[in-house]
C-alpha cells in the first residue's frame, strides 16, 4: 500500500509564528492514517494521528494544530460537533 512513497525529507515546514506545520489527523482506518503521516513527514509536516474523535478531543486541548482534518464517514454529527468545538476554543490557539 505505501509502493511509490519516497523516504527523502524536504526541510520542515514552519508556520508564520516560527513553529514547525503540525496536522491533526483524525481517521479511523490506522492504515491510511500512518500512510498520510509518511507522505506529510516527506514535505516537512509534523502529523499527530486520532483514530477516533474522543482522542482526537484530547489531543486538540494539549497541543497547537495548524490544521485539523477530519476522516471518519460513519458520524457527521460528532464530526460537526468536533468542528464547532475546534471553532470555539480557536482563539485559545
Amino acid at each position: 500500500m505505501n509502493e511509490g512513497i519516497q523516504t527523502a525529507k524536504t526541510q520542515p515546514q514552519w508556520n508564520k509564528d516560527g513553529h514547525k506545520v503540525s496536522i491533526l489527523l483524525i481517521d479511523t482506518n490506522s492504515e491510511r492514517r500512518s500512510m498520510r503521516r509518511k507522505i506529510m513527514a516527506v514535505h516537512g509536516v509534523e502529523i499527530v494521528g486520532a483514530s477516533d474523535l474522543a482522542e482526537a478531543s484530547s489531543i486538540w486541548h494539549r497541543d497547537r494544530y495548524d490544521m485539523v482534518l477530519i476522516d471518519i464517514r460513519s458520524d457527521h454529527r460528532g464530526c460537526m460537533a468536533f468542528r464547532d468545538e475546534i471553532k470555539k476554543d480557536s482563539a485559545h490557539q
